[in-house]
C-alpha cells in the first residue's frame, strides 16, 4: 500500500484497483439482490441460502456479511 497524507497525516491507502474491485464487488451484490427480490425470495430464505453457501466454500464471510446486509 502506498502512504498518503490525509490531514497531515500519513496513513496506507489502498491500490486504485483494490478500489474498483471492491466497487464492482458491491455493484454485483446490490444487482443480485434486486434480482431475488424481484423474484419474491423471503428474509429466511436468503438467509439459509447464504448460510448455505458458507458452509459449502462458495461465500466469504465478507461476501456474505455485504449480501446480507444489502438485503435487509
Amino acid at each position: 500500500m502506498s502512504i498518503g497524507k490525509r490531514f497531515g497525516r500519513k496513513i496506507p491507502l489502498p491500490p486504485t484497483m483494490k478500489i474498483k474491485l471492491d466497487l464492482l464487488e458491491m455493484a454485483h451484490a446490490d444487482a443480485l439482490v434486486v434480482q431475488l427480490k424481484e423474484l419474491g425470495i423471503s428474509r429466511d430464505e436468503f438467509f439459509s441460502a447464504i448460510s448455505r453457501s458458507m458452509t459449502e466454500g462458495d461465500l466469504s464471510r465478507h461476501q456474505a456479511k455485504m449480501l446480507t446486509s444489502r438485503f435487509a
